[in-house]
């Protein structure tokens, strides 16, 4: 992985880019012939079209037109599998059920071979129906695709000279770059009206952008690029977000990811621009950019989701929802059998002090999706012999993931805007926050699980009004009391953390973020 330089865009965002390592992408040379046929379309044949291909006579049918659909034009590149599509006419007045097509691929200057037959079905009268399949890899040089209905006479036409279509194609060794995709990374990803994935500003994101060179030449010292356009209450502006220099070997495919924190509400259109000063011969230029657009907005409970917002990480059916992960366990520290296989500190000291190892093994057993005891975290490398946290690094054993750099609460509090973050943090983003405070009872680390807020019970006795309550928030609290007789923890929001006789004064949090 090699981290490339930090881009700062005055009023818009803030962010950071990573280059991920190259991967190599299958180029198809298992594929001995053509295959993978999808009609992926349909739509009226021309007038013009009927009057210069339809012969005389109750049933006709012919290919129209043939054109690779991973590289435009008619030079593409050697050595990989490529996907193409034809057009079937049914120039006919009668619609047909079936319609054979075989196709055939041969150098200029031999027989035509056959490499591959399909059927396509229900093709209306008057129609076409469009047809995509994959082809092998084939050796740089002229080569020409002639696709021909009928061939084998399923059924009689009048007339059979329109039924093939021939298109020759050259086959280089050279690089041919593909900006595939742009998409923004999301646990639960969610959409407005129009289908744009939202982001939210004030909170980071990460966005993802995928290329490819499915050339047989390597392509060195690519100029990529991130351009943006946005439009806000102020108007339309555009920006580069980032730009550098990056390698694609030949076959490969690589992922770059910018953690970006956005500034305000927007659309964003976001793009992904290779080779725009054209420093690397190619092939076609044609297919080096792409781009998503998305709704960046404030997600805000107080003026309203439509709906009530429910989350607990630690509930089996709402986990069930979230790919990879586990209802998150409740490991106690006062209880003795917790810390059965200790091998290292005393059982009494972590039965007293134990709270931010419990902690630790929640959130790893959430995010990992499998369990991992607070004896398990006692006895790694994050603990120390006194109970304390001797790493707060949890990439060792929960891969992908750490832990954020302390937030401090202690001059501000749990202000609306701290509760904001971690109301996104838990509904958007589904990852749970390590939380600390103190008060009558000590320090105390516990774990912030889950969020729920219904607009329709504001008014019911004892529910609060405030979305950013402290009510609202649910706590995995490691501490039992154990004079209550259920085994549950002693707190269960953070309305019970805070209240007189527990932990009044918030100290800090921490988010679990991507490692990278």
């Amino acid at each position: 992985m090699n981290k490339q330089n930090k881009t700062n865009t005055e009023n818009i965002c803030k962010a950071e880019w990573t280059v991920l390592d190259a991967q190599p992408i299958p180029n198809g040379r298992e594929i001995q012939k053509a295959g993978q046929f999808k009609t992926v379309g349909s739509g009226v044949i021309s007038e013009e079209e009927k009057r210069e291909r339809r012969a005389a006579g109750a049933l006709d049918v012919g290919v129209t037109k043939v054109e690779c659909v991973s590289v435009s034009g008619d030079t593409l590149p050697a050595e990989f599998a490529l996907t193409y599509r034809f057009h079937l006419a049914n120039f006919s007045e009668t619609d047909l059920d079936k319609v054979p097509v075989t196709i055939y691929f041969n150098t200029p200057d031999h027989a035509p071979v056959e490499q591959g037959r399909t059927t396509v079905t229900g093709i209306k009268a008057g129609h076409y129906q469009l047809v995509q399949f994959t082809f092998p890899p084939v050796k740089a040089g002229k080569w020409t695709m002639t696709l021909e209905a009928n061939q084998p006479r399923a059924f009689e036409e009048s007339n059979y000279a329109n039924n093939a279509c021939a298109k020759t194609f050259s086959y280089v060794n050279r690089a041919e770059l593909v900006a595939d995709k742009v998409k923004a990374l999301a646990d639960n990803p969610q959409y407005d009206s129009d289908g744009n994935q939202i982001l939210f500003y004030d909170m980071e994101t990460v966005l993802e952008f995928t290329m490819s060179n499915i050339g047989s030449q390597a392509a060195n010292g690519v100029l990529l690029q991130v351009p943006a356009a946005f439009q806000d209450a102020t108007g339309s502006y555009s920006s580069m977000l980032t730009e550098g220099k990056i390698d694609l070997p030949a076959h490969t495919q690589r992922k770059a990811q910018l953690k970006i924190t956005f500034t305000k509400p927007a659309t964003a259109q976001i793009g992904l621009l290779l080779n725009n000063d054209k420093g690397c011969q190619e092939i076609s230029y044609d297919n080096n950019e792409t781009h998503e657009t998305f709704s960046i907005m404030k997600y805000n409970p107080g003026t309203g989701p439509e709906k009530a917002i429910d989350i607990d990480l630690s509930d089996p059916d709402d986990v069930s929802q979230i790919p990879g992960r586990m209802a998150m366990p409740l490991y106690l520290q006062n209880h003795k059998e917790t810390w059965t296989g200790l091998t290292k500190g005393s059982v009494s000291d972590f039965m007293a002090s134990g709270c931010g190892v419990c902690s630790l093994a929640m959130i790893i057993s959430y995010m990992n999706g499998k369990e991992s005891t607070a004896v398990d975290i006692a006895n790694s490398n994050l603990a120390a012999e006194d109970s304390s946290i001797a790493s707060w690094d949890i990439s060792g054993k929960c891969p992908g993931y750490n832990l954020s750099g302390e937030i401090s609460l202690r001059k501000d509090g749990f202000t609306d805007e701290v509760a904001q973050r971690m109301i996104d943090e838990l509904v958007v983003n589904n990852r749970p926050i390590l939380y600390r405070a103190t008060g009558s009872d000590g320090l105390h680390f516990m774990v912030i699980s889950g969020y729920e807020f219904d607009p329709d019970k504001v008014g019911t006795p004892g529910y609060e009004d405030d979305p950013y309550g402290l009510s609202h928030f649910r706590v995995m609290d490691s501490y039992d009391d154990l004079y209550t007789g259920t085994v549950e923890g002693r707190c269960q929001t953070l309305a019970d953390v805070h209240r007189k006789g527990h932990y009044e004064t918030p100290l800090y949090y921490k988010f679990v973020v991507d490692a990278n």
